[in-house]
């Protein structure tokens, strides 16, 4: 039931329920004046925790880095991030967060320096693969690259176990509603009942053999499983110049070989010879001719 009420308190509705509880604890318990006291450059108060402008600011940029991360098409800007009321968000958790830890200070429900020991050296990021033990170098390194300082992240630590120390106290005090308890409880308790038996096909009777009338009478109460779409049936064959081609490079030396030995029957062209001939009447006029010609003249 524990678990059911945990998820319950992830919502809305119960969450601002369990805050509620802890206000009205407060009142009850006679803590008083927990936003007393002067606060100087901080922008709220609660006891002895406060939040200033740069604590905020930090806030706000994790906020939008977590987003660019998550979303590496969004390229939400700060002033955009600021329209869309996204800082009053964070201010307005922030305070709601400072006021719990605060309340948890002025009642001594904080963590214990113990508490948040124990869950910094059992963090994975900063055990050495090697010895398989924390590595304070590693642990102040790791910190380094996103610019925390050790006190800033320990009091992070300290500030969620309080959180989680105050949800599971308040959770554990609340009674849910007998409908929810119910349905919790059939989940919870729900089971089924499966019965089998084996049965040996060589322990059954052979069947006796249909007649012609029982297999008709099937036939035609189940025509339709017997039926077959028309259908066509296609073959064809893709062939292009690239598949053709030979992918392996060739040498030098094997195309002059295939050069000399196909020259003559591929590569040479038939000798040819042009020559004019011209008829005349008799031995005197081709005489005249032959002169014309032989002293580059034209006939």
């Amino acid at each position: 039931m524990l678990g059911l009420m945990r998820k319950l308190t992830r919502n809305k509705l119960t969450g601002g329920l369990l805050l509620g509880i802890v206000i009205l604890s407060m009142a009850v318990w006679g803590v008083e004046n927990i936003f007393a006291g002067n606060f100087g450059s901080s922008l709220y108060q609660a006891g002895e925790r406060t939040m200033d402008e740069r604590q905020l600011n930090q806030r706000f940029e994790n906020y939008l880095t977590n987003v660019r991360r998550e979303q590496p098409g969004n390229a939400m800007t700060r002033q955009q991030a600021v329209e869309q009321g996204i800082l009053d968000q964070i201010f307005n958790f922030e305070r709601s967060r400072l006021l719990q830890l605060g309340y948890a200070r002025q009642t001594g429900a904080d963590a214990s320096v113990d508490a948040v020991a124990s869950e910094v050296t059992a963090m994975e990021a900063f055990i050495n693969p090697v010895t398989d033990e924390f590595d304070p170098q590693q642990y102040r390194s790791r910190l380094a690259t996103i610019d925390i300082g050790p006190a800033e992240f320990e009091q992070d630590v300290q500030d969620n176990l309080t959180l989680d120390y105050l949800t599971n106290a308040a959770v554990a005090a609340i009674a849910p509603p007998a409908a929810l308890a119910r349905i919790q409880a059939i989940y919870e308790n729900e089971s089924r009942d499966i019965s089998w038996f084996i049965l040996d096909k060589s322990a059954l009777p052979a069947p006796e053999a249909p007649t012609e009338e029982d297999i008709a009478a099937y036939y035609e109460g189940h025509e339709s499983l017997f039926r077959e779409a028309e259908r066509r049936s296609l073959s064809f064959l893709t062939l292009s110049a690239e598949a053709l081609l030979d992918r392996e490079a060739v040498a030098e030396e094997d195309i002059i070989a295939l050069y000399e030995a196909t020259r003559t029957s591929r590569l040479a062209t038939p000798d040819q010879r042009t020559f004019l001939q011209a008829v005349y009447g008799s031995e005197e006029d081709a005489l005249n001719a032959f002169g014309v010609l032989s002293v580059g003249g034209e006939i």
